[in-house]
């Protein structure tokens, strides 16, 4: 599968994480941009918001919050493919379960639910029979 926007933005604090996320991303033709803090994540989504196509944001960022990331990347993008990892029953996702473009990963998450959440960058509305 080689998508037309090829670019995944990561957000995660944790360096392992963010090289397990990295390596899948990869494996299903992505190139990939890795960050560590919300600001990061976002100077990179405005710079390049025309080739990113999904972003996936752990929820717990070295500084700010992948929430937080999510609302300003929807706010000026209603169209990108957002993934918010470590978003717990109980946790504020600021409504990301009710984005058609977006979707929650409950930790642990799995190599197939990582490749699956990027297929909603061909077909978003797989999202809505994924969740």
């Amino acid at each position: 599968m080689r998508i037309m926007m090829n670019i995944a933005l990561i957000a995660d604090a944790n360096d392992l994480a963010r090289s397990f996320v990295s390596h899948v991303l990869k494996s299903v033709q992505l190139d990939v941009i890795e960050t560590r803090s919300e600001e990061e994540a976002w100077n990179v989504f405005q710079s390049r918001r025309d080739e990113i196509a999904y972003v996936f944001t752990d929820i717990r960022l070295a500084q700010g919050s992948g929430t937080s990331l999510y609302r300003r990347i929807r706010d000026s993008s209603e169209s990108k493919v957002v993934v918010l990892s470590g978003a717990n029953p109980g946790v504020d996702t600021g409504g990301i379960e009710n984005d058609s473009f977006g979707m929650t990963l409950h930790q642990p998450f799995t190599v197939e639910e990582i490749i699956q959440s990027t297929q909603l960058i061909e077909d978003p509305y797989r999202l809505a029979q994924a969740q």
